[in-house]
């Protein structure tokens, strides 16, 4: 059996990440899916990942991800958060 390992930093998706009608939920990121990269810096964790997201506010970027053992490009922008938040 084939075993997929990596060495990169990465952050798996989890379900309070995935929320129904939220970006990612529109771009199709699923539970468990790992991220890799945003646009091309490498996801250490899940607060670093969270500070990214924050930097790229309201931009289009570029999500490196593998689900299952298949890599993926998923283009998506993100949204600012309301007025006031």
């Amino acid at each position: 059996a084939t075993r997929y390992m990596t060495a990169r930093p990465q952050y798996r998706s989890s379900s309070p990440f995935v929320i129904h009608g939220t970006p990612a939920f529109r771009a199709n990121i699923l539970e468990g899916n790992v991220i890799l990269k945003i646009n091309d810096a490498d996801v250490i964790d899940a607060k670093g990942f969270s500070e990214q997201l924050t930097q790229y506010e309201g931009q289009p970027i570029e999500l490196g991800i593998v689900r299952g053992t298949e890599p993926v490009t998923i283009r998506m922008t993100l949204q600012k958060p309301p007025s006031g938040s």
